[in-house]
């Protein structure tokens, strides 16, 4: 059965037994279309970005300092040709300083060839990708708060960590955050609302938790947005923990962005006295729209970026592996492959698991006054040596 007027666009399906409304009915609504235009979408390559993207007007105003600073990248071997947007959301982050944002372009690079297997095949109507949004939950929040800071909310809508690819929630993060800086308007500064409420230690394979570090460094420090906090809620003693295991991997000036909130007491009202009630998601009990909307809006446009995607594949990646032939374009460690391997070594991975965390644990009881690239390189030759010791042929790629 369903509302009155049918011939509305949104059409919310009432279930007479019950006599409610059910909001996870509208969602599903228009699967069967959406899918429809998705195919559409990716015949074309979107090609809108090979101009200036949104950053148009302002790349105008300092087209000088943006040639200027893309010239100074041309001549480093290690940093591809880059167009002007691209250029600008580093010049820009870098409050309009050449020599900073060219800083920040060779650290974005040097973080980038850590976790380089995360920029391979990243086509968003990929099915393993297609999924991923329907457990995790990416939005950029429409409203600015009253700090003058554009929201990102990161959550989960399915608990249940046998669901989660996590390599594949990787990869599609890299592209959301990446859709961030040319989809919209590159803001001042950003802040993170990241709800905790279903998350455990499983979502994270512990074999990965190296490669997970790497990745938050990535973000952290090579990324070119300006991260003025990061907001936690909800967090179960497992993500404080992974938090803390975070902490000393990274420098103390993003220690101090971090901050604390909780559903149990008076935190919540902290985070809503920060950042204005009406610009959280109702989600979590603001006056702003639930973030399903929010996030089918955001993956409209990362899924506008197909083309773009495709385009970085065969020139930074190709570069990178040194590869001359597009169609040779594969990883040479094959991550997702391996991870299907040790899936059937359970006993051997078991072990592998439990060596894993005692590293981490001992990194963290006895090195903790370490410079956060001390504690890094701490794990990885302790890791090293286990693996050398093993002789797993699986166990140095992770």
């Amino acid at each position: 059965m369903k509302t009155k007027n049918e011939n509305e666009e949104t059409i919310i399906p009432y279930k007479a037994e019950q006599g409610i409304y059910h909001e996870h009915f509208w969602k599903g609504r228009h699967i069967e279309e959406r899918e429809k235009k998705r195919i559409r979408k990716e015949r074309r390559t979107e090609s809108w970005w090979l101009e200036e993207g949104p950053h148009g007007f302002e790349i105008i105003t300092y087209i000088g300092q943006v040639k200027m600073l893309n010239h100074q990248c041309s001549k480093v071997k290690e940093i591809p040709l880059l167009m002007d947007h691209q250029v600008f959301t580093f010049f820009k982050t870098s409050n309009y300083d050449i020599n900073k944002a060219f800083n920040l372009i060779l650290k974005h690079y040097e973080h980038r060839k850590n976790i380089v297997e995360t920029f391979e095949h990243r086509n968003p109507y990929l099915k393993k990708h297609q999924k991923v949004w329907s457990y995790i939950k990416m939005a950029v929040l429409p409203k600015i708060s009253i700090r003058d800071t554009k929201l990102i909310f990161i959550g989960l809508w399915n608990y249940d960590p046998s669901v989660c690819d996590f390599f594949s929630v990787l990869r599609m993060f890299n592209m959301a955050i990446e859709a961030c800086t040319i989809c919209f308007n590159m803001h001042t500064s950003y802040e993170f609302i990241i709800d905790g409420e279903g998350f455990s230690s499983d979502h994270i394979p512990p074999y990965m938790r190296g490669y997970f570090f790497k990745f938050v460094r990535y973000l952290l420090e090579g990324f070119p947005l300006n991260v003025r906090a990061i907001h936690v809620i909800n967090a179960s003693n497992e993500l404080h923990s992974l938090i803390r295991t975070l902490i000393v991997m990274i420098s103390k000036k993003i220690q101090s962005k971090i901050y604390h909130h909780s559903y149990n007491n008076d935190n919540l009202k902290l985070l809503f006295h920060t950042l204005g009630k009406r610009n959280i998601p109702s989600d979590i009990e603001g006056y702003g729209e639930c973030v399903y909307l929010g996030q089918e809006r955001f993956r409209d446009h990362v899924e506008s970026l197909w083309g773009w995607f495709k385009r970085e594949e065969t020139e930074w990646t190709r570069m990178i592996y040194h590869i001359t032939s597009e169609s040779n374009i594969s990883l040479t460690k094959h991550k997702e492959q391996i991870i299907d391997n040790i899936d059937h070594e359970k006993d051997f991975k078991k072990e592998y698991r439990k060596k894993l965390e005692q590293i981490h644990n001992k990194t963290l009881q006895t090195h903790s006054n370490l410079t956060s690239d001390d504690s890094f390189n701490y794990f990885k030759n302790e890791k090293d040596c286990f693996d050398a010791q093993i002789n797993w042929p699986y166990a140095s790629t992770f």
